[in-house]
């Protein structure tokens, strides 16, 4: 099996499993036993779920000083309904003040569905003008669970539009589809700020 991890890895005796990222490693052994080295050049066990996933935990994004936090649902209480036909998108959006600029840090999708169906697709759009052209930000499959994003300060979309508000045309959009049928709920928390 080849590993690329995104930390640096060190074994129990301090030996770097890893040199750098972008390194690779042939497992010989069903099991390895390691330690992650943190910031302060201090050591510690990576802990692993039910499911044998490594989990990272951390401190939610908080945006600087001098900004305004920004926060975005799907479904927004009371318009409109967390469940998603199969084969539908619902869409949830809010309009960006002139002269704002908008920075994504945390994307927290959720749905609900078991391993034999399609899932559901959350993606985020920044929108612009009189005809609503649609810029894709991200793009996240889920199915049967809620996972956390997080992302650094992001403020142009994925084909370099500036996320920088207009007043009168320009919105964050939230589309949740439904890829596969029933009708589940798919939940969608959007967290950023305003400069």
């Amino acid at each position: 099996m080849i590993v690329s991890p995104a930390v640096l890895l060190y074994d129990a005796d301090n030996n770097p499993i890893f040199k750098s990222c972008g390194d690779s490693f042939q497992q010989s052994h069903s099991a390895i036993p390691m330690l992650v080295r943190k910031d302060d050049d201090t050591y510690c066990m990576p802990v692993l779920d039910s499911n044998f996933a490594l989990k990272v935990s951390g401190s939610p994004p908080v945006p600087p000083p001098a900004t305004t936090p920004f926060g975005l649902y799907a479904p927004r209480l009371g318009t409109s309904d967390p469940l998603v036909v199969g084969g539908t998108e619902d869409s949830d959006s809010e309009a960006i003040g002139n002269g704002e600029k908008f920075y994504l840090q945390q994307l927290v999708p959720g749905a609900e569905g078991d391993p034999s169906d399609k899932g559901s697709k959350v993606e985020i759009y920044w929108v612009t003008g009189a005809g609503e052209v649609e810029h894709l930000l991200t793009r996240r499959y889920v199915q049967a669970r809620s996972i956390s994003y997080l992302y650094p300060n992001w403020h142009t979309t994925r084909d370099g539009t500036s996320m920088v508000g207009d007043g009168t045309y320009t919105k964050i959009r939230i589309r949740r589809t439904r890829m596969g049928g029933g009708s589940p709920e798919i939940d969608v928390e959007l967290y950023g700020y305003l400069e």
